[in-house]
């Protein structure tokens, strides 16, 4: 019989990850890996706008949820992270059952952070 966390680790890639369900194939850092971006996650958590304006410039945020097997170390607050070709910022990372969760930050005058 298979530990509780055992079979965590196995919904990871079954359902929370799996590119039929929730997650798409991403370029993260120059490595296809299966994510899910969030950008409506941020909004809620913090009840404002996706995009904060300063001068011209939107600062938008994301939430990516990732395996923690793709990464050798959890992400860093002010790491930069390409993602499909974008530079972000990490605001946040944790750890949570081995799934990432990441909040990135992106200085933008293209509307959406995705």
């Amino acid at each position: 019989m298979n530990s509780f966390k055992e079979i965590m680790a196995q919904d990871i890639s079954a359902v929370f990850l799996n590119e039929k369900e929730f997650a798409d194939t991403y370029n993260i850092d120059g490595k296809d890996m299966l994510a899910v971006l969030d950008a409506d996650l941020i909004h809620e958590r913090n009840k404002r706008s996706y995009a904060e304006f300063a001068e011209g410039v939107n600062q938008g945020q994301i939430t990516l949820f990732v395996s923690r097997n793709n990464f050798t170390h959890v992400p860093v607050k002010d790491q930069l992270m390409v993602i499909n070709g974008r530079s972000y910022a990490v605001n946040d990372a944790a750890d949570n059952a081995g799934v990432l969760e990441i909040t990135l930050t992106i200085n933008t005058n293209r509307g959406m952070p995705i």
